[in-house]
């Protein structure tokens, strides 16, 4: 990954810290946090998932060709799904269902080394703040997507023009888009 994270990025993450995060042991943890590592092995994470697709799997799916591509934040595993969808339309994309729903982050290493915990325990350590910590997660797969799109891995998935990408924190909200390409 050849991007550094911007200033933007970094106030964004200090506004999270400093007036959002309630729990002073959280905010001390997040505050350690290795950024630049931590969207590093992101987007390693998401380029070796998009490796793994083929046309063949879009095919079995009844995907020809993507039209939008969810993030969904596993709040069950700590984990973080990619899922695919043939539609383009930013008013349906997302209303589909979820075709595929693979887990393309796997955030234990993270709760691991920041909160001694695994992702499966993440929701009970981490307590009200979690919802801040999926937060800076979806920021930095925001500052990530550009670099992405760029790559041999992602180039090789047949999609349509635009194609959508979204993030959604809990299973039962809709992606709210963040991209499109």
């Amino acid at each position: 990954m050849k991007t550094k994270l911007s200033k933007d990025f970094y106030n964004k993450i200090n506004f999270v810290i400093e007036e959002k995060t309630e729990n002073n042991n959280n905010k001390s943890i997040i505050r350690k946090i290795d950024w630049e590592d931590l969207s590093l092995n992101c987007f390693n994470q998401i380029i070796s998932f998009f490796d793994t697709i083929s046309v063949q799997n879009l095919k079995a799916n009844n995907i020809k060709e993507i039209g939008a591509i969810s993030f969904n934040w596993n709040q069950y595993g700590g984990d973080i799904t990619i899922d695919f969808t043939p539609d383009n339309d930013e008013e349906s994309a997302f209303h589909e269902g979820y075709i595929m729903a693979e887990s393309a982050i796997d955030n234990d290493y993270f709760f691991k080394e920041y909160f001694d915990c695994t992702g499966e325990n993440s929701f009970e350590t981490v307590g009200e703040d979690y919802i801040f910590l999926i937060y800076l997660f979806q920021l930095v797969i925001e500052t990530i997507i550009p670099e992405i799109v760029r790559t041999d891995a992602f180039n090789k998935l047949p999609r349509k023009s635009p194609c959508l990408f979204g993030f959604s924190a809990f299973d039962d909200e809709l992606p709210e888009v963040f991209y499109s390409l």
